[in-house]
């Protein structure tokens, strides 16, 4: 995102668009100026048409929302992103983190864009046909006439979190601009798998496949979609009898009148060609064919159940086509299999593992046992399933095999590694995706390899524009250096649960912990690296204005088989966290802002009648929505480093338990100087143990 150099505003050029990239604006916020999808409350802003075709509406409009740096900027990577003046910028690596897909599927296998919608807390009121099924206002379809669209499920959309650590000390801390820090961690050989996609994507291509139906609003009206509606079910009661459903599709031409019917604001319920039925996998992880589709709580009315073997919930027969619009559903009435007769080819499959819910899956569903590390073909033959979770308002994975690169090894990484040697030169934030990895399922795989520090490795690809820009380097070994496992993060690199970004991920905030003895066995342990501290030294590459790249490195202390990671004590309870972890906290950072920024009022910065006239000319509304974004944002950043610079005991204990920046800061601000004489161990009984509120849960089939 652009940085503000001057005072005044200044048109900037039409963007040069990658010819490898697919032409809409994407989510890019910036938390170190306070900007965050949370803080994002009007219409006009969050439906903010991000769909640019035209290369006039493209020169004209764009210019201007770079102009006043709103929260949007052309897509490279498939993602929307956040990033902070934190950890990452004193590292000097790619510091744009993923918050949710750009691109995802809905239940009739179309592509949704999810526009500046798919970053947002889902807002149930503004869907009258049910929040769980339907999608955010703000999204459409992608069809070929986007420029660009035939990228998609052809290239890899994938940020990394790199474990990197600096390589000089350049950061200035909030409130000490004459001091500079590094990035650091310690323990560096306890982590050995420091090169990981950062994505939502399936093996960094496939795209989310959701169960909610996508059904066009803009530039629909309601009296078409109705007509539409009403057409439909016409026939169906007009059609000859004794017809199928299969039949009357043929009859009816049903691939060119169904896609007729959804341009005009109608969108048949998808049954047999539904996207969620179970995968049919070979003993080589090879998709062979698939079931049809599952039957969806909220869009199917089951009015009979037939013993089959097929999968239970599989959609046998048709007895009544339903519909959505942007008003209203009805369900369509099917026959679907009890599943008594349904029998895995991989009947002899091990069991496989779940995660451990306790430990950080801010990607996925919060509800123990609805997914799990997928290690055999038998556990891909249940779909992984995608939505908006309504506990926390985020997109995550909802049930099926467990999609989490930043935690676990998948067979696939080593494919994506590979294929950004070689992405594309006007867009190195994509890499063309083989054809042979399109049929196939990737496992939760060990690891035969350990990843080390090279500071040459770090200048090769900065001159090279490669991407991802690391000093990470890949020591091949002939032993696991670890099983399947859970990997952790550094504190400092667990983003999403910090603070500042989205505390309600915290495990402990949004989780049931309680786990049945007899189901402990049955969840994926953290791994316990076996890497020899000698062989990392030993491979290790850095120059000697960074000395702390392998001064971390500490070896235990001999017959101590204590766990190598103190801190996953964090979020394993929320007992009071000692001296040890908050050495561990030690990593936190926030980079120094001058007071006369800090002080930036939207008034100042906002308040000409030639910035409303130019926001008021791309979108009817977007000058006042923008206003209120830019005032909020402001505000953050104000207390955000207040609170650094006051209290920076405080700032550890709201990102151990998750407390957000502004219960925080009215904390210190009721205490007045007492917080100091009280000390963080007496404000933490003020803080500690936020309760999950109450709410409804997923409704998945």
């Amino acid at each position: 995102m652009a940085r503000r150099k001057r005072d005044k505003f200044v048109t900037p050029p039409p963007p040069v668009w990658p010819e490898h990239s697919v032409r809409v604006l994407a989510g890019r916020f910036d938390l170190s100026h306070g900007e965050h999808p949370d803080v994002m409350r009007e219409d006009a802003l969050t439906s903010l048409n991000p769909l640019l075709i035209d290369e006039q509406q493209t020169a004209e409009t764009v210019p201007v929302l770079q102009k006043y740096e709103l929260p949007v900027a052309a897509d490279t990577c498939g993602h929307h992103t956040m990033r902070d003046d934190t950890y990452a910028k004193a590292a000097g690596v790619d510091d744009e983190v993923p918050v949710a897909p750009l691109f995802v599927r809905d239940l009739a296998g179309r592509v949704i864009c999810t526009g500046l919608a798919g970053a947002m807390t889902k807002q149930y009121d503004s869907f009258p046909t049910g929040p769980t099924f339907t999608f955010p206002k703000g999204c459409f379809d992608v069809t070929a006439d986007v420029p660009g669209a035939e990228l998609i499920d052809n290239v890899f959309f994938t940020k990394w979190r790199t474990l990197d650590m600096s390589f000089d000390a350049t950061m200035a801390p909030t409130g000490s601009p004459d001091l500079r820090v590094c990035a650091a961690y310690n323990n560096p050989q306890n982590y050995p798998y420091k090169l990981r996609p950062d994505t939502f994507y399936q093996d960094g291509w496939r795209l989310p496949q959701t169960m909610m139906l996508f059904a066009r609003r803009d530039g629909i009206d309601k009296s078409e979609a109705e007509e539409a509606a009403a057409e439909l079910m016409s026939a169906w009661a007009s059609r000859p009898t004794g017809q199928t459903y299969e039949e009357f599709y043929d009859a009816n031409d049903g691939e060119t009148w169904f896609e007729e019917l959804f341009l005009q604001g109608c969108t048949v319920v998808p049954t047999l060609e539904a996207a969620n039925g179970f995968n049919q996998v070979s003993a080589e992880f090879e998709l062979e064919d698939f079931w049809p589709g599952r039957a969806v709580l909220g869009l199917h009315e089951i009015v009979e159940t037939q013993p089959n073997d097929a999968p239970q919930g599989t959609i046998l027969e048709v007895r009544k086509p339903g519909y959505v619009t942007g008003d209203a559903i009805k369900k369509a009435q099917v026959v679907v299999s009890d599943g008594s007769g349904y029998q895995s080819p991989h009947a002899d499959a091990p069991a496989a593992l779940f995660p451990d819910l306790r430990l950080p899956h801010q990607r996925s569903t919060d509800t123990w046992f609805d997914t799990w590390l997928p290690t055999h073909p038998q556990h891909f033959e249940e779909p992984a399933i995608w939505g908006w979770q309504l506990t926390t308002g985020r997109f995550v994975q909802l049930s099926g095999p467990l999609w989490d690169p930043l935690h676990y090894v998948y067979d696939s990484t080593k494919l994506i590694q590979r294929a950004f040697r070689e992405p594309y030169m006007d867009n190195p934030s994509l890499a063309p995706v083989p054809e042979e990895m399109k049929t196939r399922f990737y496992p939760v795989v060990p690891m035969k390899a350990f990843d080390t520090l090279n500071h040459a490795t770090f200048v090769e690809r900065e001159q090279m524009n490669l991407t991802p820009l690391s000093a990470v380097d890949r020591v091949r070994t002939a032993e696991e250096i670890v099983g399947v496992g859970y990997h952790p993060l550094p504190v400092q690199m667990e983003y999403e649960l910090d603070h500042m970004w989205f505390p309600q991920l915290l495990p402990g905030i949004r989780l049931d912990a309680t786990v049945a003895e007899e189901d402990e066995p049955r969840l994926a342990k953290v791994v316990t690296p076996k890497v020899d501290v000698e062989a990392y030294l030993k491979s290790t590459r850095t120059v000697e204005q960074a000395p702390w790249v392998v001064d971390r490195v500490m070896p235990p202390v001999e017959g101590n088989t204590a766990d190598p990671y103190p801190f996953l004590q964090r979020y394993l309870d929320l007992e009071m966290p000692d001296e040890q972890v908050f050495a561990e906290h030690e990593g936190l950072m926030l980079a120094h802002v001058p007071e006369s920024q800090l002080k930036q009022t939207v008034q100042v910065l906002l308040g000409d009648a030639e910035v409303q006239t130019e926001l008021d000319g791309v979108q009817n509304g977007l000058y006042d929505a923008f206003y209120d974004f830019r005032e909020r944002s402001l505000t953050l950043r104000q207390m955000r480093h207040k609170l650094w610079r006051k209290a920076p005991g405080q700032v550890v204990l709201g990102h151990w338990y998750g407390v957000n920046v502004e219960e925080l800061m009215n904390l210190v601000d009721e205490l007045g100087d007492g917080y100091r004489q009280q000390g963080a161990r007496v404000i933490l009984q003020c803080v500690v143990g936020p309760k999950k509120q109450a709410q409804p849960q997923e409704q998945v089939a």
